[in-house]
């Protein structure tokens, strides 16, 4: 029986959710944890998760859930979220994307930042003015989310762009 760790292996125990600066209900640190997680292809259980917002400022609205587990997922799945998109959502315990209140004030606000990509929850029904120049892609899931917003990246493309700058 092997079953021991090798030298190169720890014995930490279950690994740390951390959060400065944002909510740290448990209901997400139980997603990263979670099916929904996994389902959506971002296995965390065994994973460190460190978040911190940049700034100092306080953030404790469901809101941005979705932002945050696009930015875990990002760093997970080493693919970068692309050019110009936001997402803007809360995440429920079984990955469903809910509505925030004020959507359209919020999709305006990003587009007035330069924002031309909206990823809003399917569950939004009100149509609202879109600000010109604005995509609005809407999903169901965080799995939806995650293919709508983040594009793998050779590497290889990556150091050949550096070069030639």
């Amino acid at each position: 029986w092997s079953g021991w760790p090798t030298s190169d292996q720890h014995l930490e125990g279950s690994p740390s959710r951390t959060s400065r600066s944002w909510r740290t209900d448990e209901a997400w640190h139980g997603w990263a944890r979670s099916g929904p997680a996994r389902r959506a292809g971002v296995g965390l259980y065994n994973q460190d998760v460190i978040v911190n917002v940049t700034g100092g400022i306080k953030i404790s609205e469901p809101a941005a859930d979705l932002a945050i587990a696009m930015a875990i997922a990002s760093s997970f799945r080493d693919a970068r979220s692309i050019p110009g998109t936001v997402s803007i959502g809360e995440i429920g315990l079984s990955g469903e994307l809910r509505s925030v209140p004020q959507i359209e004030r919020r999709v305006s606000e990003a587009a007035r930042l330069g924002f031309t990509r909206c990823i809003i929850p399917a569950s939004v029904k009100k149509s609202f003015p879109v600000p010109a120049g604005t995509e609005i892609l809407k999903a169901g899931s965080i799995a939806e989310a995650l293919k709508l917003g983040l594009e793998k990246v050779s590497r290889k493309k990556e150091t050949e762009a550096d070069l030639d700058a």
